[in-house]
């Protein structure tokens, strides 16, 4: 069960309006927040001593998610304009020199966590080709998009990326109320269709289903852009 009917057809409405690309029915699953979709993308698509790519500075909290995977954590510098994207190249030629293909970078890309910064476009696009070229699944935390106080946040790059390369994790943390334990994750629909189908959805059914259909009501009379702005 990808979750509630409700909160589904808002988020892929919502989205399709402000990023604009549409999201498939089998492109989008809710999760118990953030972290519950981080851990649930590593124990599905990696496996302990795979090599994954963060920057560096990250999330220290991620960070803990993926060495309770076993993951060999690389890191990729951040300089004043973000993810380094030289250094992101040179370590995937360096990775796969010594025959390791890693299988995933996780990127805050949009107000990144702790440095603030947010990717240039012409970095987002360079992420893209190298990603897809190496064929690395991007992990791109969009936790904090809807907090952009000058302007519109940039778009994801989710939005940009072709099919298969980029499972992007929302979350209502920032937007609504970290207590919820709320998000989704919008990706290809193979790894969206392994969450979907994997024994913890199985077994529940889905996840937070009241806390998800209360979120839907809410988001549905438009509560959800009046608190956006309201916080903004």
């Amino acid at each position: 069960n990808a979750g509630p009917g409700p909160l589904l057809d808002w988020l892929r409405t919502r989205t399709e309006r402000t990023e604009g690309r549409p999201v498939a029915a089998d492109e989008i699953v809710v999760t118990a927040g953030a972290s519950e979709a981080i851990d649930q993308l590593c124990a599905l698509h990696t496996r302990p001593g795979d090599a994954a790519l963060v920057e560096s500075p990250t999330y220290h909290l991620a960070v803990r998610i993926m060495r309770d995977h076993g993951l060999e954590l690389v890191p990729v510098p951040v300089d004043a304009d973000g993810l380094d994207v030289a250094a992101l190249k040179t370590t995937l030629v360096e990775l796969k020199r010594a025959g390791r293909a890693p299988r995933l970078l996780y990127t805050i890309p949009t107000f990144h966590n702790p440095t603030g910064l947010s990717l240039s476009p012409e970095r987002r696009r360079a992420v893209i080709e190298l990603a897809a070229e190496a064929g690395l699944l991007i992990v791109e935390d969009d936790a904090y998009r809807e907090l952009a106080y000058d302007g519109e946040a940039p778009p994801s790059l989710w939005s940009q990326a072709p099919p298969g390369t980029v499972a992007r994790v929302g979350s209502f943390a920032k937007s609504l109320a970290p207590g919820l334990r709320l998000g989704w994750i919008t990706g290809p629909a193979a790894v969206v269709g392994r969450l979907v189908d994997g024994g913890l959805r199985t077994s529940g059914g889905g996840l937070n289903h009241y806390t998800a259909l209360t979120a839907a009501a809410l988001c549905a009379d438009g509560h959800f852009e009046v608190n956006v702005a309201r916080l903004r």
